[in-house]
């Protein structure tokens, strides 16, 4: 699946990570905010139905170490996506990059 230009009202600027089941784009709102959008990296029956099952999961969570579901819905071509806000700071990865130097 080719990165996309726009899932619904965002547009994309980037690509922030991807993993094993999704991308996570950084995106501007029309209204202009920042956003990280993830959508699935391939769109297989069970990469559908984990990121479904993340975003029922994610609408109902509030905590303050969980960032909240902005918006969510599904794109042009039937793959769900969701937006978050758009957060800045260190990674899991830097943090191990610094703890187990190579």
């Amino acid at each position: 699946m080719a990165d996309p230009i726009q899932i619904a009202s965002y547009q994309v600027l980037d690509v922030l990570g991807r993993g094993g089941m999704g991308v996570v784009y950084k995106a501007i709102h029309e209204n202009g905010e920042a956003a990280a959008v993830k959508t699935v990296r391939v769109a297989t029956e069970s990469t559908l139905e984990s990121i479904r099952r993340e975003i029922l999961m994610l609408r109902e969570l509030r905590h303050p170490g969980v960032v909240a579901i902005r918006d969510h819905g599904v794109a042009l071509d039937g793959v769900p996506w969701y937006a978050m806000d758009l957060l800045h700071g260190r990674t899991l990865r830097d943090d191990l990059r610094s703890w187990f130097p190579a």
